[in-house]
């Protein structure tokens, strides 16, 4: 469902253009909005049994510490036992600061809190654009991946999501 998510989004979305600009800026709200919306457009359709919650704030939660705001959470609301995924977004040209603290967040969900499974979502394209994601997550894939922390690269608008190895 979240690849099929993905490949709706438009170019628009993916990469926003800029008045006196010729080149155009990837923005990771806007980004994230849109892909709010064809995620609860393609999990509504599909009877999907978890809810999905755009940037969540955890502050003040009774068993969840931390200043945690994770992009998207998929669970059922008021059930620790039905924690399905955290979801970070990241552009590809952002910063390692941010690559490193939503890896971060992602590992705290997983192995404190029940949640099934991490996702890192990369969004656009650069030279060099998989050498530099994953030298700006610091942290070996294949550990990742048996801790349940998947990074995901979608390089392109409507192109299909791989998995980073």
């Amino acid at each position: 469902m979240l690849n099929t998510s993905i490949k709706q989004i438009l170019w628009l979305y993916f990469a926003t253009p800029v008045a006196g600009q010729t080149e155009e800026v990837l923005r990771e709200r806007l980004f994230c909005y849109e892909l709010y919306h064809q995620l609860r457009c393609v999990c509504d359709k599909a009877n999907f049994d978890y809810w999905i919650g755009g940037e969540l704030d955890k502050t003040g939660h009774p068993l969840i510490r931390g200043d945690l705001k994770p992009d998207f959470v998929v669970h059922e609301p008021g059930d620790m036992e039905r924690n399905l995924c955290v979801l970070e977004v990241k552009r590809v040209t952002g910063d390692e600061a941010g690559f490193k603290k939503d890896i971060a967040t992602l590992l705290t969900f997983v192995t404190q809190y029940s949640y099934h499974a991490g996702l890192l979502l990369v969004f656009g394209d650069t030279e060099n654009a998989e050498l530099i994601i994953k030298s700006k997550i610091g942290a070996d894939l294949n550990a990742l991946r048996q801790k349940n922390i998947f990074v995901i690269w979608a390089r392109r608008a409507q192109s299909d999501v791989v998995e980073l190895q």
